[in-house]
């Protein structure tokens, strides 16, 4: 009997373990995921490189955004398939140096980015500290989702000094994206309203 006991515990141990754990997602055509912030995100081509999804920004709703598997944005063109314009926007993150997720997740895992970018048409340098902070229930419009809390902590090296915001992302393996999102900044918080697989 004793041995029945530790060989549940030790399965037990072993679930919630893998529980804590996020591999990166895989998606299919179709995959839908509407926000309270108006954005609806749609995955339209999946290949051996990542995913394409129209949506993901709002500045542009219905230009392709290129994912890596890591979900790491790629480039971005207009619905043509001409490269988008980035002074037309008020901020645009492109390329590997990017990596807002770093899988797999796992509570109190940490990394650095410190890539270049653009903010209000003109390029600018960051530097991003990322802490998985807890593997938690977040509760939104579409539901109540076990999801990892990502801090991510922004400075903005712009020419007139830097400037500091805190953002919190809850990503949820379960609908393959971030379901919830705030900020000490200037852009509006949103949650997940529907997904559909």
């Amino acid at each position: 009997m004793r041995w029945l006991i530790t060989v549940l515990a030790i399965l037990a141990f072993a679930t919630a373990a893998l529980a804590q754990s996020a591999q990166p997602p895989s998606y299919s055509v179709g995959e839908t995921w509407k926000r309270s912030n108006g954005l609806e995100i749609t995955v339209v081509k999946v290949d051996e490189n990542g995913v394409q999804m129209t949506g993901f920004l709002a500045s542009c709703p219905k230009c392709l955004v290129h994912f890596d598997k890591n979900l790491t944005i790629l480039n971005t063109t207009e619905p043509d398939g001409k490269p988008v314009d980035v002074t037309q926007h008020s901020a645009l993150w492109l390329g590997p140096d990017w990596r807002f997720y770093d899988f797999p997740l796992e509570v109190k895992k940490t990394w650095r980015i410190t890539p270049q970018g653009w903010f209000r048409g003109s390029p600018t340098r960051y530097t991003i500290d990322m802490t998985v902070l807890a593997y938690e229930d977040v509760k939104t419009k579409a539901g109540t989702f076990k999801a990892f809390k990502i801090q991510q902590a922004w400075v903005v090296h712009t020419q007139s000094g830097d400037f500091r915001l805190t953002n919190l992302l809850w990503y949820a393996p379960e609908v393959k994206f971030a379901v919830k999102f705030t900020t000490t900044g200037t852009a509006p918080a949103w949650e997940l309203v529907s997904y559909k697989p």
